[in-house]
């Protein structure tokens, strides 16, 4: 495992430890921590192999060919060709019996459509299967045929009768006839009681008697023979012929024909890849003796290959599976390729989701070096994880969870159907008594006494929505609680390691993540609160103390105000704060620190306040702590402030800071106040659904549309978020939800439009431009500033939709080949390309932040390092955002799409506005 090491004798240094396939050299000083880290490698990879291993044996057991992922790669593989050849089969026999001509032939062909299913008129397969075709499409022959023959054969590995297996092919293929037979007389059951019931309001109107009670429908039927039996194909079946439908039954010679002669169209045609470009058949025939009859049986088993593709041979699985990987206990490997992991033994790409062929040729042409620096500094900070923050955790964890933004282990309470059927009764009977009209009463009807009867089919009706809804929210928790449970197991596993490291990865637009699942600071609140920087921490001195307070504040809710005034709250609530980390389960401290937006982040800048202030406290003595607590700045609604820059917006740049001024800008609090002016404006006018909304806009109410508006969010889209709040506020009328949501969505996005002039005439022109190049067929490509190409992904999936008896089957098919999907490339290029800036922008700070020898994580566009070192960090990340926006992005995006695109004449960018990049050095809120 590691290179030999020099004999003593020799005066030459010890070798590095390496591996031959993973040259990167680590002192023998950590080799401790190199043989953890080879283990912990070995671990996921195992863990990942058996948790693939338990899906596909349940998948298996199941005969699940759908949610068993190789089988249903199989099943999408032969789907195909397979439905290709049943209607190539059909039509040689359709030319086959018109070739026949005469009149003997035609009155054998009116002989065998007529002739029952059973007895001296039976069916030959050619005429079974044209029968067949007239009533199911070649596509769901295809999904009933597969589907069954590799269910069968994954459950009986060993070999399964041909004879069984046919007769399984064949039953499946008619219920599924059958089934549709019966869905159309159910559909005729329905209208005709339907017109029942009409005819008994009117027999009852005139005093006649009520209709007879027809017989048992269809559907019931259907319904209590599939409970009573194991097989949905054989209930189906019977239930047909319990309720006549015509040609229900088949013999067992026709239903074995289908299925011999289904079976053999897809043992040859189903074929595997053994190795590249070596194709080997699925299916194998073969006979074999059963002694009790004492004769030899014809079976059909899964051929080897296709058992190794199906059960997941471990060597095969081990460079396929992709485990979720854990922090390193070594300092990541360099990255220096996009398939060469940081990671000693375990795969990991640079590109998080799997690369197309196009990007995978851009990429091995690219120079990637920059966006390398950028990952490999990002890997390179050390954590550790802050056990203040666990130990708490991890106690209110085991006391159930629910407070501190934990999910609760308690389950949401399922309405129970005697008690919930008794309290709308109830409150129907107090609405009655005390003269409220009923709950669908429209005004200016009058309510007759004798209608007004309690609507039990409504009450159930609403008992089955509750009982759904809580049912669904119970399910999420259950994931919520094992994800919950995952971080806390983790963060405890590492809990004694002195230094972890995070490699990161790119996601296609190249903004970076970190590639452990659990244990990383891009995860919830308290998942950021549970990592710290590794020791040595940095002396925080007086503007380390200073930025620690300013982090206090802003963890506090004071991230909007001033900087003077973010410490005067600081030192306010020095004391509560401090006290908080010194006894945080305290029931007074629980009920401050609990309830804050993010709760462990604000208890980890208290405990580390309460470290700093030692056993006497005082200024002084917090100066000289040691701080290793992350310190976050983060950017002003940062996709605007790449926008403002990119069109020199003066307007749009002075609402997101990027000009200086003596308190910070909230681009939400404005688009607030612009809305309610106009509210205010249309309610002036008589606009009644103005006069509702008057006063009740808030800051919050239109935030997330703000913050969505430059990703893309369409009137729907921000229509359904402005709804959301708008039924969170007291009072405000339900009915009323839909047309306020509207037009606040419009007055919103519209005030948007004002302020951000310059971003909205950028974002036309990317729309523009990447219309233009849809249109043309193409998929709208870019290379990033550090040198990253983009392609978007978007194409038309090759999607087939069967639906059969068992379920709907979706079968999806894409590629190079398929086509462009021109509206997702056209709305996600605005937003995807502002990503490929902001991310660029955050590798930039990383490289620089390294340069100076900083520690440094991102969160996207909130960027941290030690207290201590905020003043640097905040010099660097303004300078590369400068040096990014002096560049003629747009103007550079234009040539590169008429060299890519020759044949498109795109248009010129928009004109820019006056903004002087340079103010952002100056500017205190640019990142705050």
């Amino acid at each position: 495992m590691f290179a030999p090491t020099v004999p003593p004798s020799s005066s030459a240094p010890p070798a590095p430890l390496s591996r031959p396939d993973h040259p990167f050299p680590y002192a023998h000083a950590e080799q401790a921590a190199y043989n953890r880290q080879l283990a912990l490698e070995e671990d996921v990879i195992e863990v990942a192999i058996k948790r693939f291993r338990k899906m596909a044996r349940d998948a298996t057991t199941r005969g699940d060919v759908v949610t068993h992922r190789p089988a249903a790669d199989l099943l999408a593989g032969w789907f195909g060709p397979f439905a290709l050849a049943v209607k190539r089969n059909s039509q040689q026999v359709g030319k086959t019996e018109a070739g026949a001509g005469g009149k003997k032939a035609k009155r054998r062909n009116r002989r065998s459509e007529a002739a029952p299913r059973t007895g001296p008129g039976r069916m030959s397969v050619e005429q079974e299967m044209r029968a067949v075709l007239k009533e199911l499409s070649p596509e769901a022959i295809s999904v009933i045929t597969i589907h069954t023959i590799l269910a069968t054969t994954m459950k009986e590995p060993h070999g399964v009768p041909l004879s069984r297996l046919a007769f399984a092919v064949g039953n499946t293929a008619r219920a599924e006839i059958n089934y549709k037979k019966i869905a159309e007389l159910k559909r005729k059951q329905e209208r005709a009681e339907k017109a029942d019931r009409v005819e008994g309001k009117s027999t009852r109107a005139r005093g006649g008697k009520k209709p007879a009670k027809r017989k048992r429908s269809a559907q019931a039927i259907l319904n209590s023979a599939i409970a009573s039996s194991s097989s949905i194909a054989s209930a189906v079946n019977y239930a047909a012929q319990q309720v006549a439908v015509k040609d229900a039954k088949w013999s067992d010679r026709e239903t074995m024909l289908l299925g011999t002669h289904l079976i053999d169209l897809l043992v040859n045609i189903a074929k595997v890849e053994e190795e590249p470009g070596k194709f080997a058949p699925a299916f194998v025939h073969f006979l074999k003796f059963k002694k009790s009859e004492k004769v030899r049986v014809g079976c059909l088993q899964l051929s080897d290959a296709a058992l190794r593709l199906l059960s997941d041979d471990g060597n095969i699985l081990a460079d396929s599976v992709t485990p979720k990987q854990q922090p390193m206990v070594v300092r990541p490997r360099p990255w220096m390729s996009p398939a060469r992991s940081p990671y000693l033994s375990c795969r990991a790409n640079l590109i998080r989701t799997v690369p197309g062929k196009a990007l995978e040729r851009a990429l091995n042409g690219a120079d990637l070096s920059l966006l390398y620096q950028g990952l490999n500094a990002l890997g390179d900070t050390a954590w550790t994880v802050n056990r203040g923050v666990l130990d708490v955790a991890e106690t209110l964890w085991e006391n159930g969870g629910g407070k501190a933004g934990l999910v609760t282990k308690q389950d949401v309470a399922v309405p129970n159907k005697k008690k919930f059927m008794a309290e709308q009764l109830a409150a129907f009977q107090d609405d009655k008594r005390l003269g409220r009209p009923p709950s669908d009463f429209v005004e200016g009807d009058v309510v007759d006494e004798e209608e007004y009867i309690f609507d039990e089919g409504k009450a159930s009706r609403r008992l089955r929505f509750e009982r759904k809804k809580a049912q669904k929210l119970n399910r999420e928790l259950v994931s919520m609680r094992a994800d919950t449970n995952h971080k806390i197991v983790h963060a405890r596993r590492f809990a004694e390691e002195e230094r972890l490291w995070l490699p990161h990865n790119v996601d296609f637009r190249g903004r970076a993540y970190p590639i452990p699942a659990y244990l990383q600071h891009m995860g919830c609140d308290m998942t950021r609160a549970m990592l710290t920087f590794a020791r040595p921490g940095i002396e925080l001195g007086p503007r380390g103390l200073y930025w620690l307070k300013i982090h206090l504040a802003n963890k506090m809710g004071g991230d909007k105000l001033s900087f003077d005034e973010r410490i005067g709250l600081a030192e306010a609530n020095m004391g509560r704060a401090i006290a908080v980390g010194q006894e945080p389960m305290s029931d007074k401290n629980m009920e401050w620190w609990s309830k804050a937006e993010d709760p462990f982040q604000l208890l980890a800048v208290c405990q580390e306040l309460a470290d700093a202030s030692g056993r006497y406290g005082g200024e002084l003595a917090m100066e000289g702590y040691e701080s290793r607590l992350p310190v976050s700045m983060d950017g002003s609604c940062n996709g605007l402030q790449h926008y403002a820059a990119l069109g020199r917006d003066v307007v749009g740049g002075e609402q997101v800071n990027l000009v200086p001024n003596n308190r910070p800008q909230d681009v939400y609090t404005g688009v607030a106040k612009l809305v309610n002016k106009r509210i205010d404006e249309l309610a002036a006018d008589g606009d009644e659904v103005a006069e509702l909304l008057r006063g009740k806009i808030s800051r919050k109410v239109v935030k997330q549309t703000v913050m969505t508006s430059v990703y893309g969010v369409t009137l729907i889209g921000a229509k359904q978020q402005i709804k959301n709040r708008l039924a969170e506020i007291d009072g405000f009328p339900e009915d009323k939800l839909f047309p306020a949501s509207l037009k606040l969505a419009s007055l919103t996005l519209s005030s948007l439009g004002d302020m951000f002039g310059g971003a909205t005439k950028t974002m036309d022109w990317l729309y523009d431009a990447a219309t233009l190049i849809s249109r043309d067929g193409h998929e709208v490509q870019w290379t990033t500033p550090v040198g990253l190409p983009v392609i978007q992904p978007y194409r038309r999936e090759g999607q087939t939709v069967v639906r059969t008896l068992m379920q709907r089957v979706t079968l999806e098919k894409s590629g190079e080949h398929s086509p462009v999907y021109g509206a997702r490339q056209r709305s996600a290029f605005a937003p995807n390309f502002v990503h490929s800036i902001d991310s660029s922008h955050m590798v930039l700070t990383a490289m620089g932040a390294q340069r100076m020898g900083l520690n440094f994580a991102a969160v996207h566009d909130s960027f941290w390092t030690n207290a201590a070192h905020v003043d640097r960090m905040n010099a660097v990340l303004r300078e590369q955002f400068v040096r990014l926006h002096s560049r003629d992005l747009l103007d550079e995006l234009r040539e590169s799409f008429l060299i890519r695109y020759p044949g498109i004449e795109f248009p010129e960018v928009p004109a820019r506005g006056q903004l002087d990049l340079d103010v952002v050095r100056d500017s205190p809120y640019f990142f705050s």
